[in-house]
């Protein structure tokens, strides 16, 4: 226990006066105009595109930020994801692709997935569980991986099961199609 408990205060000792070495500044940053309302929640960077992602649930979109220049962002792009959904929970960004997790306008009604280019222009979207709510590409980009929470209605009458989707999308975006659905 004693050497347990040297080697813990050890490593703390290490952390803490790492931290202390450390330190972070902003270099720039970017106003949505909106105030305490998720106008900024999820982030998916392109490196290629120099682009920023982010969810804004405020206003039903996805906002692409140019941040070539990361002292003085400039909103590039606002994509609206009225015509999939409600508005998107959770984004992600791989290979040119950028993939939206959008919650139905009824939270209890299964969601989408909704895929565009890194310029916003859509290229196809698969249907997944009630409330889609994160999602990431696998480590090799052929498939997509979501979690659907399946949040219940206030009275609790409609109770839709949580799940997650596995969207295979190796033979391109245009044919992307659920392989797994967990539970089903």
């Amino acid at each position: 226990m004693k050497k347990t408990t040297t080697f813990l205060a050890t490593i703390l000792i290490a952390v803490g006066t790492y931290a202390q070495c450390f330190q972070m500044s902003a270099i720039g940053s970017y106003n949505t105009g909106i105030f305490d309302d998720g106008a900024a929640e999820i982030t998916a960077y392109d490196s290629t595109t120099q682009r920023l992602f982010f969810v804004n649930a405020a206003n039903g979109s996805v906002q692409v930020l140019d941040i070539s220049n990361p002292a003085s962002p400039v909103l590039q792009n606002t994509i609206s994801l009225s015509a999939y959904g409600a508005s998107a929970n959770s984004v992600a960004f791989n290979n040119g692709i950028l993939a939206a997790a959008v919650e139905d306008t009824n939270k209890q009604a299964n969601g989408k997935v909704v895929f565009f280019d890194a310029a916003g222009v859509y290229l196809n979207d698969v249907t997944v569980g009630a409330l889609p709510d994160m999602l990431t590409f696998t480590p090799d980009g052929n498939k997509v991986v979501v979690a659907n929470e399946g949040e219940p209605d206030d009275d609790y009458l409609v109770d839709p099961i949580g799940s997650v989707s596995l969207i295979d999308i190796s033979a391109g975006i245009t044919i992307g199609k659920i392989v797994c659905e967990l539970p089903k």
